[in-house]
């Protein structure tokens, strides 16, 4: 499992963590945040930090998580758009 290297905090000095999914084709769960309002340096139309390495700030991809799909940005191409990859998902759930 990826957890997000933080928790969710009263005074939100790090992303507020939204939930979490399972992706079918591997089975390996991902807990995933809202993006930070301030950065839209790059693919600002994924709204979601999705987290995929050991408990390390850099380990997240730019996402936007529906309820049975994630869109996760997994590049930058030689012409600078985003490199998508669609991601089915199951026992997506979101935290309260």
């Amino acid at each position: 499992m990826a957890y997000a290297p933080h928790t969710n905090s009263p005074d939100m000095t790090a992303p507020r963590i939204l939930g979490r999914f399972t992706g079918c084709e591997y089975g390996t769960t991902f807990e995933y945040a809202q993006r930070p309002a301030d950065d839209t340096t790059f693919a600002p139309e994924y709204p979601h930090l999705v987290y995929v390495g050991q408990n390390t700030k850099r380990d997240f991809r730019y996402a936007r998580v529906l309820g049975t799909v994630a869109h996760v940005v997994i590049d930058e191409g030689a012409d600078g758009e985003p490199v998508i990859e669609k991601w089915q998902i199951k026992q997506h759930s979101r935290y309260a």
